[in-house]
């Protein structure tokens, strides 16, 4: 069975402290994983630029992407702000003709999907 990207993202969490920073994952027009760029570097999504989301879709040969998010701090869910940022990223990614599916946040082996917090948000 290929890989889904949310189950890539979830099993990474569910590892515990291994992964911090950020994780681009390219999907196919299948929607299965074709490809993954780490930044340990990153923390937050306000940090992504569209020109680097317009790389990494090159560079993996990708559709569309998904991003999981791996801060560090206490288990709670993402904020008002962290949302807004993705719908922010995601409206720009758009306009630049850059599919950004959603992005996962793992923090303390569990997972929200910013996608669907901003629906039930709205």
């Amino acid at each position: 069975m290929p890989l889904d990207a949310v189950s890539l993202v979830q099993a990474l969490a569910a590892d515990g402290d291994d992964v911090e920073g950020l994780l681009v994952v390219g999907l196919d027009h299948e929607r299965r994983v074709c490809g993954v760029a780490i930044n340990p570097h990153h923390r937050a999504l306000s940090f992504m630029k569209v020109w680097e989301l317009e790389a990494l879709l090159q560079e993996l040969e990708a559709c569309s992407l998904v991003v999981g998010l791996f801060p560090t701090g206490r288990v709670r869910q993402p904020t008002r702000h962290e949302v807004e940022a993705f719908v922010d990223l995601r409206s720009r990614a758009h306009r630049a003709q850059v599919p950004l599916d959603d992005c996962i946040v793992a923090r303390g082996g569990r997972t929200w999907s910013l996608r669907e917090l901003c629906t039930l948000s709205s």
